[in-house]
């Protein structure tokens, strides 16, 4: 059942490769294996919009940021499955923030 196989060619003058631009997507920071974002709202249900807040993980990581438009925090990525625990703060006023002398 075997054949022969012939290959006849010329000679063949090879010039440079065409030169291609490669565009590589970037692909995305792992920042963490869990994240989170939140709603936070009042006792009716009405989101907190573009307030200030920290959260604050079971190993002691401490976020901050303002909620946005419709009362979600910002995403929240940590290493290991964590409770967080959110506070609200009042006029962007954070703890630890020492106000300026006069």
């Amino acid at each position: 059942m075997g054949g022969k196989f012939v290959v006849r060619a010329g000679q063949h003058k090879f010039e440079s490769g065409e030169h291609v631009v490669s565009h590589f997507p970037i692909l995305p920071i792992n920042k963490g294996n869990f994240n989170l974002s939140v709603q936070l709202t009042n006792s009716e249900n009405t989101p907190y919009k573009n307030k200030a807040y920290f959260a604050v993980s079971e190993s002691g990581k401490r976020f901050e940021g303002i909620t946005d438009d419709n009362g979600y925090t910002q995403r929240i990525h940590t290493e290991n499955e964590e409770e967080v625990y959110f506070h609200l703060l009042e006029n962007h006023d954070y703890p630890d923030q020492v106000p300026d002398e006069d």
